[in-house]
C-alpha cells in the first residue's frame, strides 16, 4: 500500500487542480489519500469531500492540534496504512509516474518498513 499525504490549509482556490490529479494517476496497485485538514476555514474540506466518489481510498483526518504544513504532513503519515508514503501539497500539481515506475517503488519497499518518497510537483 502507498499512502499519498496531502497537507490541506485554506486552500479551497486550488485543491481540485490537486485532486484532479491524483485521481488520474494510472498506478493500478493499492493506495490511499491522507488529506490532513490544518484547520481551514475557506470550505476547503467540504471540496474535499466532493471528490470522494472519485477517489474512494480518500480519507479526512483533523491535522489542526498542530499548525503548519510540517505537523500536517506528519500526522497524515502516521494515519497512513502504507510501507511508502508519497507527499504533496495541496497548492502544486502531482506529477505522473509512470504504473511500471510506481511498481518498482512499491515493490522495493515491500518488507522495508516505513520510507517516505517524495514525489515530484510541478507549480500550477
Amino acid at each position: 500500500m502507498i499512502s499519498v499525504v496531502l497537507p490541506l490549509y485554506n486552500a479551497a482556490r486550488v485543491v481540485g487542480g490537486q485532486l484532479d490529479a491524483l485521481a488520474g494517476q494510472a498506478y493500478s496497485g493499492a493506495w490511499e489519500l491522507i488529506v490532513a485538514d490544518n484547520g481551514s476555514t475557506d470550505g476547503s474540506p467540504a471540496i474535499v469531500e466532493r471528490w470522494r466518489d472519485r477517489i474512494p481510498s480518500m480519507r479526512v483526518i483533523d491535522a489542526s492540534i498542530r499548525r503548519g504544513a510540517a505537523a500536517a504532513r506528519n500526522l497524515g503519515a502516521v494515519a497512513g496504512q502504507r510501507r511508502s508514503d508519497q507527499r504533496s501539497d495541496h497548492d502544486g500539481a502531482v506529477a505522473t509516474v509512470p504504473p511500471e515506475q510506481a511498481r518498482v517503488l512499491d515493490r522495493a519497499f515491500t518488507g522495508t518498513g516505513r520510507r517516505v518518497i517524495e514525489l515530484p510537483l510541478v507549480s500550477m
